[in-house]
């Protein structure tokens, strides 16, 4: 029996398999009580030539992963129930069109790994319900459209806008990714005070000028990301605040300062990156018998630090001596129930040669000084 004669589906999973050539949107119009559908990293051609836009199911979930799509299925026009959008790995270009933004049940888009270049008629402001937008790696440019007013999640990396980051990005983001585009300017003070913000990433950005130092007394921060820009002056008093901080680069900036003894009581903190900077001193801090008891990644080389590595650090950082195996690797998790989450990714160098981890493993340990 053809799973087109079950009229009663409602969900329908078939991601990751080895399905391949076309398939016709237009036989899921029998299905009219569907409300999911993945059909994601299959080697399959959407074919939507003669699907009726009004004909078809109201979707709530529907996931076309890596299903070779070149423009964005007309039928989503018609679609009322849409929660969940993710089209990304695909090969879709041009611009992304009004109507996706009146799609008003939607909390969900990504868009990712396409090859979209603009929006259509850029709105100052998207207007929608989203709380989670991924527009990464595309070939996105300009000025960075501000997020829809409840967005939480918003993920612009690897694009090419440039211009200033806006004042008024959002109030209640918990992840904010635009790294690796070309964005100047300084980072807006808004950004640093942020209640619910979580991860910040501004990672190869042409930013310039100081840190703010102004992170909130209940700041809740735990990925720092502001390697390869032309930051200068001080790492921030005030960012001793953080106390769930657990990835901190600083790396590859102008940053003049000496060790970052008022962050040594920050026992969540594991990556703690200052590499190519110019710092200077000893690095030690008064007092210090105990300090990042979870540190797995240190990086301060190329600065000038002076003086020998005390050895109470090595004894207090016990993941550097840890044998467990247990494939884990660090991630915040925004949506666990949507498996949604925020994967923290790095540079580091080993014997001169840099190497990109998108996954930072627990087990995965190194220091260069």
């Amino acid at each position: 029996m053809s799973i087109f004669h079950l009229r009663s589906l409602k969900t329908l999973e078939l991601s990751s398999n080895n399905f391949s050539g076309p398939i016709n949107l237009s036989s899921f119009q029998l299905l009219k009580n569907l409300s999911t559908l993945d059909l994601s990293f299959n080697s399959l051609s959407i074919n939507e030539a003669d699907t009726d836009p009004v004909s078809f199911p109201q979707i709530r979930t529907l996931k076309l992963i890596s299903c070779n799509l070149t423009r964005f299925p007309n039928f989503l026009k018609e679609q009322s129930k849409l929660n969940v959008l993710d089209l990304s790995e695909n090969q879709i270009d041009g611009e992304i069109p009004n109507w996706v933004w009146n799609i008003t049940s939607l909390a969900y888009l990504n868009l990712s790994h396409n090859f979209l270049v603009n929006l259509q008629e850029p709105p100052t402001i998207l207007t929608s319900n989203l709380s989670a937008l991924d527009l990464s790696g595309n070939k996105l440019q300009g000025q960075i459209p501000n997020p829809p007013p409840v967005a939480t999640y918003l993920d612009y990396s690897s694009n090419s806008f440039s211009y200033v980051i806006p004042a008024n990005i959002g109030d209640f983001l918990s992840v904010l990714d635009l790294s690796n585009n070309f964005l100047h300017g300084t980072i807006p003070q808004c950004l640093i005070g942020m209640e619910y913000l979580r991860v910040l990433n501004l990672r190869g950005n042409n930013l310039s000028g100081n840190i703010s130092d102004t992170f909130s007394t209940n700041c809740g921060i735990r990925t720092l990301d502001l390697s390869r820009n032309h930051l200068e002056g001080k790492i921030p008093g005030s960012l001793a605040n953080c106390t769930r901080l657990e990835v901190l680069d600083l790396g590859n900036n102008f940053i003049n300062d000496v060790f970052p003894c008022h962050l040594k009581n920050k026992s969540s903190l594991r990556v703690l990156v200052l590499r190519s900077n110019h710092f200077q001193g000893p690095i030690s801090c008064p007092n210090d018998n105990s300090s990042w008891p979870m540190l797995q990644i240190v990086d301060l080389a190329s600065n000038n630090f002076s003086g020998k590595l005390p050895e109470q650090h090595l004894r207090t950082w016990k993941p550097m001596m840890n044998d467990e195996d247990e494939l884990q690797h660090l991630r915040f998790e925004f949506l666990p129930l949507n498996s949604l989450y925020y994967q923290d990714s790095i540079t580091v160098t080993i014997k001169g040669l840099e190497l990109q981890l998108t996954k930072i493993l627990t087990l995965f340990t190194s220091i260069d000084v």
